[in-house]
C-alpha cells in the first residue's frame, strides 16, 4: 500500500477468474486442464493467481468426487476418519507449476506471489498428510517447487529491442515474452490472462519509455494510462481460442486517450462483455471502474450490464446484448 498498490476486493477476483479461466475449463476433464496457462501480467501480490489455482484443484476434487474411475493414488486421497477426499500434494504441485504464471516489474512483489502461492498449496496439510504424500514422489524433489520458471521479475511492457545498452536493459528489467516463456508461446499462447493492471498516467514516465509504449502500442495515443498499454500486451498474448479479464477505469470508453485502445479492440471484434460500476467505488480510492473481458475470437455481439460494486449485485446482474459493429473509435455508450 505504502507504494500506491492497490488490493483487489475477492469477489472482483473470483469473477473474473470465473469468467475467463472459469469457461474454459468447464466441460474439460481434469488432465486436460494441465494443458491451460494462466497469466497476470502485473501480479503484484499473487491474489489472481491464488483464485486460479484455488479454482483448479476445485475442479480437480469435484471431478473426483463425482467419478471414482478417474482417482489415481498419485492424485488423492480419502481421510479415513471423515471420508473426505484431498488432493495429493504432488497433484497440486503439477497443477501450480502447470498452469500458473506471472510477471512484476517490482522483485519483492515476484516473492511474495510466490510464497502465497505456497502457502496456499499447503493449506490443509499437516505434517501426517505430507508424510504421507512425500511416498507418492521422489523424496529427493523438493516438496515446494521451484517457481523461478513461472513468476517471474521483469517489465512485461518493454522487450530488449528498447536499448543497445544491456545496462539500461538491466535498470528497466526488460522482458521478452518469447524468451521468457518460451514454450508457452511457441505452443499457441497464453489461455487466460487475468488481473488488475496499473493505472498511471504517462506524464511522469522517461521520454524515451513513452515514446517506446507510442512505437509498440497501438493503444498509446493521446495523454494515455498505462493500463492502456496492459490490455494490448495481454489480449496479444492470447492463444487462439484464449479470454482476458481485468478491472480498468472506465474512463477509455469516452476521453480522447481512450481513441486507440477503443480502435484495437472494436477492430479485433474482441469485447466478450463488459459490466460498468459507473461511480461506484470498488477500491479505497475515487476511481471509476469497468470489467473489461475480451475473447480472441472474434464476437459478432457482447454482453453489458451496469452494476452496483457488492458481490451481491455483481452475481445478480441482468446483461444486454449489442451487436459489436456498434462500437468504433468514437465515445463508446450502452
Amino acid at each position: 500500500k505504502a507504494g500506491g498498490v492497490y488490493y483487489t476486493p475477492r469477489y472482483i477476483v473470483d469473477y473474473i477468474v470465473e469468467q475467463t479461466l472459469g469457461k474454459l475449463i468447464d466441460g474439460k476433464a481434469p488432465a486436460e486442464t494441465l494443458k491451460l496457462r494462466v497469466l497476470d501480467p502485473a501480479c503484484g501480490s499473487g491474489s489472481f493467481l491464488i483464485r486460479a489455482f484455488e479454482r483448479l484443484c476445485e475442479h480437480w476434487q469435484t471431478a473426483l468426487i463425482q467419478n471414482d474411475k478417474l482417482r489415481r493414488k498419485t492424485d488423492c486421497w480419502t481421510d479415513p476418519d471423515t471420508g473426505d477426499l484431498h488432493l495429493t500434494t504432488d497433484l497440486k504441485r503439477r497443477i501450480l507449476t502447470a498452469n500458473v504464471y506471472g510477471v512484476d516489474l517490482d522483485p519483492g512483489a515476484v516473492e511474495v506471489t510466490q510464497l502465497s502461492l505456497y502457502l496456499k498449496m499447503l493449506e490443509g496439510e499437516s505434517r501426517a498428510t505430507l508424510a504421507q504424500n512425500r511416498e507418492l514422489f521422489s523424496p529427493d524433489a523438493p516438496l515446494l517447487p521451484p517457481l523461478q520458471d513461472n513468476i517471474k521479475c521483469g517489465n512485461s511492457l518493454i522487450a530488449s529491442d528498447f536499448s543497445l545498452n544491456p545496462d539500461y536493459l538491466g535498470r528497466v528489467r526488460a522482458f521478452d515474452w518469447n524468451e521468457g516463456f518460451r514454450d508457452i508461446m511457441q505452443n499457441g499462447g497464453i489461455d487466460a490472462v487475468v488481473g488488475n493492471p496499473p493505472y498511471i498516467r504517462i506524464q511522469g514516465f522517461p521520454k524515451d519509455q513513452v515514446a517506446y509504449f507510442v512505437r509498440n502500442y497501438r493503444a498509446a495515443t493521446g495523454n494515455y494510462d498505462l493500463y492502456a498499454t496492459f490490455v494490448v500486451r495481454g489480449y496479444g498474448l492470447l492463444s487462439s481460442n484464449g479470454r482476458l479479464g481485468m478491472i480498468l477505469p472506465n474512463k477509455f470508453f469516452r476521453t480522447d486517450y481512450g481513441i486507440g485502445l477503443r480502435g484495437c479492440l472494436t477492430k479485433s471484434k474482441a469485447v466478450e462483455r463488459i459490466v460498468d460500476f459507473g461511480s461506484e467505488q470498488v477500491f479505497e480510492a475515487t476511481t471509476y471502474t469497468c470489467l473489461l473481458f475480451l475473447s480472441r475470437t472474434p464476437i459478432s455481439a457482447f454482453e453489458f450490464a451496469e452494476s452496483k460494486a457488492t458481490s451481491a449485485a455483481l452475481k445478480e446482474t441482468t446483461f444486454n446484448s449489442i451487436k459489436s459493429e456498434s462500437l468504433g473509435e468514437t465515445s463508446w455508450t450502452f
